[in-house]
C-alpha cells in the first residue's frame, strides 16, 4: 500500500476502514479489494457474509468476528496486532463501517493509541439513496436508525425536523410504514423518498407525501434494507418556480392541461399564461416532474 505515514510508531500496522458492497458485489473499489488482499487480518461483522465477498474476489486473508456485542472485548487484541506491525482491515456486512455499524469504538481506540487509521471511500446507503432521491436542498442531517420507543422517536424528529435540511433515516422494512406515519404526524406530511434494496435486483424508490408512501408500503411485502429521505421544511426548499406560486399548484395545473392537450409546448404556454410565471420556470418544472405530470413512471423505479 502506498500511503503517507501518519502518527504512530514506524513499524506499527495500519487499521484500514474498508467499505463493502451494499448490494451488487461489484460495488467495491479496486483499492478496497487490494487492501483486503494485502492486510494480515480482516475484522468482519458477520464472517459468513464477508466470506462470500472474499470468495467472489478470490481473497484468502484470515477473518476474525467483530460484531456489535463483542467489539469492546476484541479491541485489545486488535491493538496488539497493530503494535506488532500487522495491518488490519475493518469491514461491516454492507457499506461503510463505523457509521451505523460496529467500528467507531475501535477507530477511537486506535487513534488514542497513536496508531494509524486509513478510511477508504466506498459504498454507503445514505449517500446513495440521497443522490437518487432528487430532494432539493444541499444540506442533510444523517439520523441513522431512530429510537424504537414512540416518544423518543417523536422527540428526535421534532428536534431535527425544524432544521433547514434534508433528513436521512435508516429503518427496517417492517417498521417503515409506522415511521413514515410518525414523520407525517410530527414534522408535517412532507415529501419523502424511500429507497429499498439499494443496488440489488429489486431496487425500488417510492416518492410522495409521507402518509401516502406509508400506505403504499403497508400494502407490499416487507423486504430489504430501507433508507428514508425527508424533505426540509417548505420554506427552506430550493424552489423550482418563483416563490409567489406553490410548486404543487403549478404541477396540478400542468397535469390538467397535459391531459387535455398531450402536447408539451402547448401545455407550458397555457400554464405560463394561467399562472403568470415565466415559460422558462414552467418548462424547468415540467422537465423535472415529467413522470408525475404525464403519468409515465421510470421503468426502473416502481414509485408512482
Amino acid at each position: 500500500m502506498h500511503e503517507e505515514r501518519g502518527i504512530g510508531p514506524d513499524r506499527a500496522g495500519t487499521l484500514y476502514v474498508c467499505p463493502t458492497p451494499i448490494g451488487n458485489l461489484q460495488d467495491i473499489t479496486f483499492r478496497a479489494v487490494e487492501t483486503l488482499r494485502t492486510v494480515s487480518l480482516i475484522l468482519a461483522e458477520d464472517t459468513r457474509r464477508t466470506r462470500k465477498l472474499l470468495s467472489h474476489y478470490s481473497i484468502h486473508t484470515p477473518l476474525e468476528s467483530f460484531d456489535q456485542r463483542r467489539q469492546a472485548d476484541k479491541i485489545p487484541f486488535v491493538i496488539g496486532c497493530l503494535k506488532a506491525g500487522r495491518d488490519v482491515a475493518l469491514t461491516c456486512d454492507a457499506g461503510t463501517p463505523a457509521v451505523s455499524d460496529p467500528g467507531s469504538l475501535l477507530v477511537r481506540a486506535v487513534w488514542n493509541n497513536r496508531l494509524r487509521v486509513v478510511p477508504l471511500p466506498g459504498a454507503n446507503a445514505a449517500t446513495t439513496a440521497l443522490s437518487g432521491a432528487g430532494m432539493l436542498g444541499g444540506k442533510f442531517v444523517f439520523l441513522g436508525f431512530l429510537p424504537r420507543a414512540a416518544g423518543r422517536r417523536r422527540e428526535l424528529l421534532s428536534r431535527f425536523g425544524s432544521l433547514p435540511a434534508v433528513l436521512v433515516i435508516y429503518e427496517s422494512p417492517q417498521r417503515t410504514p409506522a415511521t413514515l406515519r410518525a414523520i407525517a404526524e410530527t414534522v408535517g406530511d412532507r415529501e419523502v423518498a424511500v429507497a429499498r434494496e439499494i443496488s440489488k435486483i429489486h431496487e425500488t424508490y417510492y416518492r410522495g407525501r409521507a402518509s401516502v408512501v406509508a400506505g403504499q408500503l403497508a400494502a407490499v411485502r416487507p423486504c430489504g434494507e430501507v433508507v428514508i429521505i425527508v424533505a426540509p421544511p417548505d420554506g427552506e426548499k430550493e424552489r423550482l418556480v418563483p416563490a409567489e406560486r406553490p410548486e404543487w399548484e403549478v404541477i396540478d395545473r400542468l397535469r390538467e392541461v397535459w391531459r387535455a392537450t398531450g402536447d408539451m409546448r402547448r401545455t407550458i404556454r397555457q400554464v405560463a399564461r394561467d399562472t403568470g410565471l415565466p415559460r422558462a420556470a414552467v418548462y424547468r418544472l415540467f422537465q423535472i416532474e415529467k413522470g408525475e405530470i404525464t403519468g409515465v413512471a421510470d421503468k426502473h423505479r416502481h414509485n408512482r
